[in-house]
């Protein structure tokens, strides 16, 4: 049987705000799966991602999740189903902000943060997230990984530099050291190998 109080009680825990992402003069609260509360701007959010300016044009943002906000106004607020390291990364993508070191974004994490941008349209970010991988992500660990990823979310300047590796690499599948990372997308669990007159292909289109 529910708490018929599990709803006030959880509205009644503290807030955890992402210290990077609590601007004054914020307009709407994005709350991730695991409880980190982003306060940005509506107009910023609009800009990047169509699906968010159909939601604040329509007003169909989560009107079931209200937290309390102190003095904080009356905030729009949004629950999204990603984490918060996710929402960090394409938040900071969005406000040209330093990105993390590379180092600490492994494979599963970069399949979260396109999804994320696939799922609520942010296109306009595609360039900011190539520049990303082509500067701090080493392809050739891995370059079908990258190919499959660059065809299925029209990264077009990272489809062509996975694909030279591709070729070299005979279109072997992922290397030992990358099949511990996580699945590579929801929903999936391997990766599918590309033949070799796939590739060939590729490279005349």
């Amino acid at each position: 049987m529910s708490n018929p109080n599990a709803e006030t009680e959880q509205q009644a825990q503290p807030i955890v705000w992402d210290p990077t992402f609590a601007f004054d003069d914020a307009n709407l609260v994005i709350r991730s799966a695991d409880g980190i509360h982003f306060k940005v701007h509506k107009l910023m959010m609009r800009m990047i991602s169509d699906v968010f300016k159909d939601m604040t044009a329509l007003d169909q943002v989560n009107k079931g999740l209200r937290v309390d906000c102190q003095d904080e106004g009356d905030l729009v607020h949004v629950q999204i189903t990603e984490n918060s390291s996710t929402i960090n990364f394409v938040l900071r993508l969005a406000y040209h902000l330093p990105l993390p070191r590379p180092t600490s974004c492994t494979l599963y994490e970069l399949s979260e943060i396109l999804d994320m941008l696939d799922k609520y349209q942010m296109q306009r970010l595609n360039d900011s997230v190539q520049d990303f991988i082509l500067l701090n992500m080493n392809l050739e660990a891995n370059p079908l990984w990258y190919y499959i990823r660059a065809k299925a979310y029209n990264l077009t300047r990272i489809k062509e530099a996975a694909l030279p590796p591709c070729l070299r690499f005979g279109s072997l599948g992922p290397r030992n050291e990358s099949r511990n990372e996580g699945p590579c997308s929801r929903g999936s669990t391997l990766i599918p190998r590309l033949s070799q007159t796939t590739l060939f292909h590729e490279t005349k289109g």
